[in-house]
């Protein structure tokens, strides 16, 4: 009887940890003036990443955004290339 409880136990642990919401959203800062060929990017506590992959409805300067994204080190060789950049995997806007 008590594998039967243990067996019941988990399977409803199991059910709960699937529902659990992962939104990774962070608030961050669209800019125009980030160090990239583009000049796109986002703010994050003051640092500015510049990323190619904002969606054009995002582009304009100033707004804040909830952004889903990784922080990755560009090894470009290139004029406007290398240094950290944001890959963009998700955007809304603040409050949808």
């Amino acid at each position: 009887m008590r594998y039967l409880y243990l067996i019941a136990f988990l399977l409803l642990f199991q059910n709960i940890a699937c529902k659990k919401k992962t939104d990774n959203c962070s608030i961050v800062t669209i800019t125009n003036q980030a160090p990239s060929c583009t000049g796109w990017g986002i703010i994050v506590n003051g640092t500015k990443y510049p990323s190619g992959d904002i969606p054009i409805q995002f582009q304009q300067p100033g707004i804040f955004v909830c952004a889903d994204y990784e922080v990755y080190d560009d090894m470009r060789m290139c004029a406007c290339c290398g240094g950290k950049w944001a890959h963009i995997i998700s955007m809304k806007y603040v409050g949808d």
